[in-house]
């Protein structure tokens, strides 16, 4: 048997998932995960169709960079790892970039009440904890200025607003700090996961 989740993971691990059938293949595939895949469960799956994740590369447009969690593994005969941003140079040396994006208030998302630039700050920092960053005040990591001058600016009361007025955005916030914790390992009889930064494989259906 080869390496299970919890071995290819590591710290934690969101894994999205897109596939380029129809929307309505969305829900069998989250099925068969759980069916055939062990410890399922203990993660945070997000599918979803290539037509519908469109919004959301548009929106990145506009978002914080953390190269490292735009690094994707495309399935498709011919299809590699897809890395615009360089991350595995960010791996390789063990320095983690976050970049700070000004376009970040015109993002379709943050308009419609559904991001808050904390949140790529926060994926951020997931990052440096899955690569064994603990100590974030002694890091000597590129992004962490940028990092800190979001979290500052995050103090705000349109913040506070904005998580009173969209359920949505404190779900959000709450699991990306629950997301920063370990995770057990899985028993043999029974498990209790918490559910963790970003792989993401883009599928052929």
């Amino acid at each position: 048997m080869g390496p299970g989740l919890f071995e290819l993971m590591g710290f934690a691990g969101d894994v999205d998932l897109i596939h380029d059938g129809p929307d309505t293949l969305t829900g069998p595939v989250i099925a068969a995960i759980h069916d055939h895949v062990p410890h399922a469960e203990c993660f945070r799956w997000e599918v979803r169709s290539a037509r519908s994740q469109a919004r959301f590369d548009t929106a990145l447009l506009t978002s914080g960079i953390v190269p490292v969690n735009l690094m994707r593994l495309l399935t498709a005969p011919g299809s590699g790892v897809w890395d615009p941003w360089d991350g595995w140079k960010d791996i390789e040396k063990g320095k983690y970039r976050y970049i700070r994006n000004g376009f970040y208030h015109d993002s379709s998302l943050y308009k419609s009440g559904r991001d808050l630039e904390c949140f790529s700050a926060l994926l951020y920092c997931q990052a440096l904890l899955e690569a064994g960053v603990t100590d974030f005040a002694d890091a000597e990591q590129p992004g962490i200025e940028d990092a800190r001058a979001v979290f500052h600016d995050a103090r705000s009361d349109h913040t506070r607003l904005a998580l009173q007025e969209h359920a949505y955005l404190r779900a959000r916030l709450l699991y990306l700090m629950s997301a920063s914790s370990p995770r057990p390992t899985p028993l043999s009889s029974g498990h209790d996961c918490s559910r963790p930064p970003s792989s993401t494989c883009s599928c052929p259906s």
